[in-house]
């Protein structure tokens, strides 16, 4: 047996969570004192005892939630209620694909609680409008309206994308930005944060692509851009591994 997890999102995300225990027949296998048969028994209490810890904390965690306002969505596939008086856990939960978005990209709840940081001294905060490539519902990116204000106290405001992942290069990014001219968007942020498990967030500016472009031929002035980029990393001893 084994224990697995689930978080409901834009769709439903399960993960592994602990290794299998076999509770199989071990007949003549010995371990130490104790024999493995037993020393998998007592595994699995241990893990009841903390499943029925965590359950009762969730359920007090999800009892006592308030949030700003109710919102009921539905599905062919999924029907489920935020914020509903009744019960903030989703009433329905069939297997659903992590490929399929089932939410439409601008609703508020779906978006990061992460929304502020500090840039070049100014404080920033982040109006995240839509999510970025909103038919991949597991890619966590996001368009973002990025406010701050200048030394004299003017507001300014900037369109930026903002990435939530397992590791970032800052390094290499900041290298393809002080090309002349730049081989990437300006970098505003680029932080482990604890708040979101220990991810980077990545903040920098949108690059609006061209109409059609999905459906147009990457150009030969395109392709010799990519080059530039590519020779640049390596002549400074960095490997871009996801081209």
């Amino acid at each position: 047996m084994s224990v697995a997890g689930a978080v409901f999102a834009d769709c439903l995300y399960t993960q592994k969570l602990t290794d299998y225990i076999c509770m199989g027949s071990m007949l003549g296998r010995q371990g130490g004192e104790r024999s493995v048969l037993n020393v998998a028994v007592r595994e699995v209490v241990k893990m009841f005892c903390a499943l029925k810890i965590c359950s009762g904390d969730l359920s007090k965690f999800y009892s006592n939630l308030e949030l700003p306002h109710s919102v009921k969505c539905t599905s062919s596939k999924l029907i489920f209620c935020i914020n509903c008086t009744e019960q903030a856990f989703p009433l329905a939960l069939p297997a659903v694909s992590t490929s399929r978005t089932v939410h439409p990209s601008s609703l508020p709840q779906m978006f990061p609680f992460w929304k502020a940081f500090v840039w070049d001294g100014h404080h920033c905060t982040l109006l995240s409008t839509s999510q970025l490539a909103s038919q991949y519902s597991t890619k966590m990116v996001f368009h973002a309206d990025m406010s701050w204000s200048d030394n004299t106290g003017k507001s300014l405001t900037c369109l930026v994308v903002v990435k939530f992942m397992l590791s970032y290069c800052e390094e290499a990014h900041t290298l393809l930005t002080k090309h002349e001219p730049p081989l990437a968007p300006e970098l505003y942020h680029c932080q482990k944060v604890t708040d979101v498990g220990d991810l980077y967030v990545v903040v920098m500016d949108y690059v609006a692509e061209e109409d059609g472009i999905d459906n147009t031929p990457i150009s030969s002035a395109a392709v010799q851009q990519v080059d530039k980029a590519i020779r640049h990393l390596h002549n400074d001893g960095y490997v871009f591994g996801d081209l």
